[in-house]
């Protein structure tokens, strides 16, 4: 099993593993006294954590990068995540896991919560309750769709896929129940605050709730399928109702080589229009392919429209991502990534003219490095 697979195993809110949960820590039987890792895993409660560092150089002038949500900044170093897991979650009974996130990324984990500018967040926090097929849980927790998490160590690329910030969600608070209806079939329905849907608000500001619901079905140990519809609605100014759907389909191709896709399709609705303010669609396609024990490497392959039909204009938008990873130890990983980014009209920040008026260009190319250490993982 490789490194990528076993941390993804082990994270609860990964889509590909089906929002496994956290494993309780194995005990060191070659150590004559019981470390702290020791004594928490026989107690049944996983703790484990990993910290997140890099730097991305852009191509363009200036040091934002349109159309991101964790890596906008460019040209500069950052502590990306420092995160701590703990978890208690047995397979019958009640439990509980939480996940705090410190860095640069917390700012934005902390902003879907209207919790400020803070360098620390709690991006998951919930209680469990699982008996038989249900599993039931309540607090905040990520949301199923999509190919790539907020969690750094699930991801094979450095950088995200347009599609996290432009038609997914990401965090959710509310109840989710998980139920396990056949043995290669799990049905999802959650209900949650409408408040990380792409709106400009924050928090929850109406009575109205979020829905999540579908399933991930996997007819095999190489073929995984999952499909969710997230249905809210705010007021109008703060973003009216909106309706995405999400796929992502994985393949086990070879022992070395995984197939991913992930296609998105989101409506905005308003109150005062007949029809869909804007839609969002688009694809991803990832290649992830172990070219030996320690070297690995991700091709990222995506295109999106987004199309404003108040305004009658629509943009295409395209990126191509690179990544290669080195596993230099069990527990770092070292990971340089090449980007290109084109779209159909100026979409992508370019600095600044004479007068401090912002330019934008049609094209992004990026060169990025991170490392991630982690630890009881």
């Amino acid at each position: 099993m490789t490194k990528q697979k076993r941390i993804a195993a082990r994270i609860a809110g990964s889509t590909l593993a089906c929002g496994a949960l956290l494993a309780p820590a194995v005990a060191n039987a070659a150590d004559a006294s019981p470390t702290l890792s020791d004594v928490l895993g026989n107690s049944g409660i996983f703790a484990a954590g990993y910290v997140s560092a890099g730097y991305t150089g852009s191509f363009n002038k200036g040091q934002m990068l349109s159309d991101r949500v964790f890596d906008s900044n460019a040209n500069t170093f950052e502590l990306n995540q420092a995160a701590l897991i703990l978890a208690h979650t047995p397979a019958e009974g009640f439990g509980a896991k939480a996940v705090i996130v410190g860095g640069s990324d917390a700012k934005v984990l902390n902003s879907f919560y209207g919790d400020g500018g803070s360098d620390l967040a709690l991006f998951i926090a919930y209680a469990q309750y699982a008996n038989g097929p249900l599993t039931v849980i309540a607090g905040r927790f990520p949301a199923l769709s999509g190919a790539e998490l907020a969690l750094e160590p699930l991801n094979t690329n450095i950088s995200r896929s347009l599609m996290l910030g432009l038609a997914q969600p990401v965090p959710l608070t509310g109840v989710r129940v998980n139920y396990q209806l056949t043995d290669d079939f799990v049905a999802t329905v959650s209900l949650t605050n409408s408040d990380s849907f792409g709106s400009a608000a924050a928090v929850d500001d109406n009575k109205q709730k979020a829905i999540e619901a579908g399933g991930a079905y996997s007819p095999s140990k190489a073929i995984r399928i999952a499909l969710y519809n997230y249905y809210s609605k705010e007021s109008d100014a703060n973003g009216g109702k909106n309706d995405i759907v999400d796929l992502v389909a994985s393949w086990q191709a070879t022992e070395k080589m995984q197939l991913v896709l992930n296609g998105d399709y989101k409506r905005v609705f308003r109150a005062t229009t007949a029809g869909p303010a804007s839609f969002t669609a688009g694809a991803a396609g990832y290649i992830n392919y172990q070219i030996a024990p320690k070297w690995s490497t991700s091709l990222r392959l995506e295109a999106l429209e987004l199309k404003n039909e108040t305004a009658a204009t629509s943009t295409e938008v395209q990126e191509v991502t690179l990544t290669g990873r080195y596993s230099a130890t069990r527990n770092l990983r070292l990971l340089a990534e090449f980007r290109y980014d084109h779209a159909s009209a100026d979409n992508f920040a370019d600095g600044t003219d004479a007068d401090g008026m912002a330019v934008l260009s049609k094209h992004d190319t990026e060169l990025g490095a991170t490392a991630i250490y982690t630890f009881g993982l």
